[in-house]
């Protein structure tokens, strides 16, 4: 009898790297993982990438790319072969040193055998020659090369970077870039780093940005649509260019008119600007996500000037200083939030930062603010079923609005609305704008409340508050899949650890702390252990409890400088 076998892709995998490389000693292969956390198949060991050379020529008609990626690498290890990360797209040759090599394909691998083998430090220039229109990346927050409206972009966050260039695809492995985007002449493009000297042909345009300082690859971006470029100089001197999609409004580009500015803010905290160029994207689109793209963040449009400043600390937290590991991403995220908290401080003044802490402690108990009026929109957003509502439920969502609180003449006034068939939840305006109370301020299980008196429900079903609040504010140290990283246990509760590691140590010494990890790791990568280390000898004090207590213990601390106890958000 025929048996019909399903091989796994790991197993292709380990099939293919088998066959190629039989002739080779084990001992002498590279690894195929850098052994992250989160993403254990991504990046390659006995291998440091050092340069990456992107010839990259666009078809506007089919979205397909025809590439040659040219990288040079240092062996790690006494090397005879070695992967890089790779999805889709058809590779035609590969050569190492200008000799063509045996090489195959696997899950996301490309593997390749060395014409001979290579000690340790020994240098040596790998070129790829492939093509193809850019596959989707799965279990990313961004699909790396995509088609989109406008042209084309590449986003590699956290590890998509792969669908468009071979690469060790992982924050530890930097390496600087040059980028030659070929496009048709109607087209603009944007890339990393400084941009220089454009060359044209009949048809086609020639675009070309080099960074100087090393970059993890998921930093990399490429933007092919129809921009507007607007040049500045930061107080440094750094040059700035900022590019704007065509026809975008100026009511929109406000958001990013202090970036000298914040940019100017955070030197003065952080140390210096760390890169030759700086600037940013503002594309043409719906999107509310933004991205720390180096030297040229990237945004949706509109955004905030609050995403701006995140966006712009992170080229210190993130992109200066690389994770080790995506499971220490509140690293870089943690610390941009609060960056962004800080300079609204510095813009606001103090008590901006302390509403920003009740907001972000208070957004972590469950706690949600809806508007009065207006609720049919936010109804309708959540596709919440009309229906007719009795005085006693509307007066049991009064209760809530004010907190048991009512006052009679106003009940009177906002029940005379009601029909004796009652009223539509989605025409509660009429009703509430009789009331006093600003807003709906709940907690979780008050929220639960409204929602069940708005659906007609009856079971009032209360929430385990403590894992509640495990789970909005998890441990920052506890991340352990794509979803926790991007969690708000990462970014407020991250965030609110700084804040909280600053009112300890003091500000003089919390910012002088900031500047020795910057110096420390410059252009490198960094974990926990190495940031704490580091609180640890420049505050001269003993932060085990603390950071015990603030990035892994199960329930995020109590905050009493600000009156802020968790018992307080448990009803």
């Amino acid at each position: 009898m025929k048996k019909n076998i399903l091989l796994t892709g790991a197993m292709l995998l380990s099939l293919n790297t088998n066959l190629l490389y039989a002739t080779t000693s084990t001992n002498t292969i590279g690894s195929s993982s850098i052994g992250d956390s989160i993403f254990n198949t991504e990046g390659n060991g006995g291998i440091d990438t050092t340069h990456y050379n992107l010839n990259i020529k666009w078809n506007s008609k089919t979205g397909a790319i025809d590439a040659v990626a040219t990288v040079d690498i240092t062996a790690t290890q006494k090397l005879s072969a070695f992967s890089l990360d790779l999805h889709g797209l058809k590779v035609s040759s590969v050569k190492v040193d200008s000799v063509a090599v045996k090489y195959s394909r696997g899950k996301d691998k490309l593997m390749i055998v060395l014409p001979k083998t290579v000690v340790k430090n020994a240098n040596f220039k790998v070129e790829v020659n492939y093509a193809g229109k850019p596959l989707t990346i799965e279990n990313s927050v961004t699909s790396g090369w995509e088609t989109v409206a406008e042209g084309a972009t590449a986003l590699g966050e956290p590890n998509s970077a792969k669908n468009w260039f071979p690469s060790n695809n992982h924050p530890k492995d930097k390496a600087t870039y040059a980028f030659h985007i070929t496009v048709p002449k109607s087209y603009d493009v944007v890339a990393n780093g400084i941009p220089e000297e454009t060359t044209e042909t009949e048809n086609l345009k020639t675009y070309n940005f080099k960074t100087r300082e090393p970059m993890a690859s998921y930093l990399t971006v490429i933007a092919i649509g129809h921009y507007d470029l607007e040049k500045l100089t930061a107080k440094d001197g750094t040059p700035l260019y900022n590019y704007y999609f065509k026809g975008m409004k100026e009511e929109d580009k406000k958001v990013f008119a202090n970036e000298i500015e914040i940019m100017s803010f955070f030197s003065e905290k952080f140390g210096a600007y760390p890169f030759a160029s700086g600037g940013f994207i503002a594309s043409k689109g719906g999107s509310i996500l933004a991205y720390e793209t180096q030297t040229r963040s990237f945004f949706g449009t509109p955004t905030s000037e609050q995403m701006f400043a995140h966006e712009i600390a992170h080229q210190w937290f993130g992109d200066l200083v690389s994770l080790s590991n995506w499971k220490e991403s509140w690293l870089k995220e943690g610390f941009a939030t609060y960056s962004a908290a800080l300079w609204f401080e510095h813009k606001q003044g103090e008590k901006s930062m302390d509403a920003w802490v009740k907001n972000s402690y208070e957004s972590m108990m469950g706690i949600q603010k809806l508007p009065k009026a207006g609720l049919a929109e936010l109804f309708k957003a959540f596709q919440t079923k009309e229906r007719m509502m009795n005085a006693k439920e509307v007066t049991a969502l009064i209760e809530l609005g004010t907190k048991g609180k009512t006052d009679a003449q106003e009940l009177k006034k906002a029940l005379a609305h009601i029909h004796k068939e009652g009223i539509s939840n989605y025409k509660l305006d009429v009703v509430l704008n009789e009331m006093s109370f600003p807003y709906f301020d709940l907690t979780f299980n008050q929220y639960s409340k409204f929602s069940d008196i708005i659906d007609g429900k009856t079971d009032n079903k209360s929430f385990d508050f403590e894992k509640l609040i495990a789970n909005l504010a998890s441990a920052p140290r506890s991340v352990s899949s794509l979803d926790q990283i991007y969690s708000a246990g990462v970014y407020t509760r991250g965030a609110l650890a700084m804040h909280s590691l600053r009112l300890k140590v003091g500000d003089e010494k919390f910012f002088a702390i900031l500047k020795e990890y910057f110096k420390r790791y410059k252009n490198s990568h960094a974990g926990s252990n190495d940031f704490e280390a580091i609180a640890t000898q420049v505050s001269g004090e003993n932060l085990d409890n603390f950071f015990k207590a603030w990035l892994e213990e199960r329930l995020i601390p109590d905050m009493p400088e600000y009156g802020l106890f968790k018992k307080d958000y448990a009803n």
